[in-house]
């Protein structure tokens, strides 16, 4: 599968996130996530994504979404709001196509004019950047990368208090330089 541009014209909300590991309870421990077992840590990310997320809001999920087969992550999404886009991660062995939009490796897009590269990996150099374009990950939950480009922006639940993050929300961020 190669990158694709996708131009998004929509009149609705648009999120990003990454790196839940639903049912993956070595996470809790290895992030220091303030959770007491596997089950807290699944309600509470469920609630803060059904929190923000509308049922026609647009998510993009860039990958380390659930530990677990292929019924799992149908049970999961299925009780989670918004039309799903998803770029995998190198933890999605039982990806469920059909639950999708659509899912790609490496994704570009236009949203509100605004070149995106997503990826679930960081990536040194995107498609744009020199013009301005955003790059947005996970994979490094919380942990900070040695070279900061401020347009280059984490969207790991770890890094976002465990919601996903809006469009409006990075371009505050992106442009405030925070």
């Amino acid at each position: 599968m190669t990158a694709r541009i996708k131009t998004l014209k929509f009149d609705k909300n648009i999120f990003f996130t990454s790196d839940h590991h639903f049912m993956h309870k070595n996470i809790i421990r290895y992030e220091d996530r303030p959770f007491e077992s596997v089950e807290e840590m699944n309600r509470e990310l469920a609630s803060r994504w059904n929190q923000v997320v509308g049922k026609d809001d647009v998510i993009f999920l860039l990958g380390d979404f659930c530990f677990g087969g292929q019924q799992l992550w149908r049970f999961i999404l299925k009780g989670l709001n918004g039309v799903k886009y998803l770029v995998p991660g190198n933890h999605d062995k039982s990806i469920v196509e059909e639950c999708f939009v659509h899912t790609y490796p490496i994704m570009n897009l236009i949203v509100c004019g605004q070149r995106i590269t997503l990826c679930h990996y960081p990536i040194l150099s995107w498609y744009q950047r020199s013009r301005g374009a955003w790059h947005l990950h996970g994979h490094t939950h919380s942990k900070e990368l040695p070279h900061q480009d401020p347009l280059r922006v984490n969207v790991g639940v770890d890094r976002w208090d465990f919601y996903p993050v809006s469009f409006n929300e990075l371009k505050n961020k992106i442009l405030n330089h925070e």
